[in-house]
C-alpha cells in the first residue's frame, strides 16, 4: 500500500511539472490583455472574476511578473468556463482578431 501511495505521489508530481512547464510557455501579456478585451474588463473586474489580487494583473499584463502555478490554474479555469482557448489568446493579440472571441 505504501508504495502505491508513493507512486500516486510521484505520477502527480510529473503531471504538476508537466502541467506547470505548459504554463510557462504561454504568453501572459496577451492572454491578460486578450481577456480584458474581449470580456470589456479591467484589471480590478478580471481580478474579481477570476479570483486573482488585481496588483497582480498590470505586471502580468507588461511582461514583468508571471502568474504563480495557482494563479496560472485559477486563469486557465476561467477562459474554459467561458469558453476561450488560453493558447489562442496567448498566440495572437486581439487588436487583429476584435471581432472574434478566441474560442
Amino acid at each position: 500500500m505504501l508504495n502505491e501511495d508513493a507512486s500516486q505521489l510521484l505520477l502527480e508530481g510529473k503531471n504538476i511539472i508537466e502541467e506547470e512547464n505548459q504554463f510557462r510557455k504561454l504568453n501572459w501579456p496577451n492572454i491578460i490583455s486578450n481577456l480584458k478585451t474581449i470580456l470589456h474588463l479591467t484589471n480590478k473586474e478580471l481580478s474579481l472574476k477570476i479570483g486573482c489580487d488585481r496588483r497582480n494583473f498590470s505586471g502580468w499584463e507588461i511582461g514583468r511578473k508571471r502568474p504563480s502555478f495557482i494563479n496560472c490554474k485559477k486563469i486557465g479555469c476561467f477562459t474554459s468556463e467561458n469558453n476561450l482557448d488560453i493558447e489562442r489568446l496567448s498566440d495572437f493579440s486581439c487588436s487583429a482578431f476584435s471581432a472574434s472571441r478566441l474560442g
